[in-house]
């Protein structure tokens, strides 16, 4: 039943607008996504994924003030060469994804 959602939602407008920028971020993440998939290769997107990802966990230690040590940054690192190395010389090198460029 939608009626205790509306009642929450006219009970709390902030809620709605946080529903609703959730949602349009959520379109405007998963649009731009289906426009690299069409436009570029699967490793070049899957590459702009992980590097989403690393951010996300970045910013988290950078607003959080979590402590951190020579592992977190080791790991860092080997994420990293280890996602160019795989852009690079990786087994799909040369392919390209059913109609894509194949550019990366």
């Amino acid at each position: 039943d939608i009626g205790p959602t509306v009642e929450l939602f006219i009970s709390d407008p902030v809620g709605l607008l946080i529903v609703l920028a959730v949602g349009a971020t959520t379109f405007v993440g998963v649009s731009i996504y289906m426009v690299l998939v069409s436009q570029y290769s699967g490793v070049a997107v899957v590459f702009v994924s992980t590097v989403r990802k690393v951010v996300t966990v970045v910013l988290s230690f950078v607003a959080f003030a979590r402590a951190t040590n020579s592992m977190h940054l080791l790991g860092g690192v080997l994420l990293v060469a280890g996602t160019l190395l795989r852009v690079k010389w990786g087994p799909d090198k040369g392919k390209t994804d059913g109609g894509a460029s194949g550019r990366v």
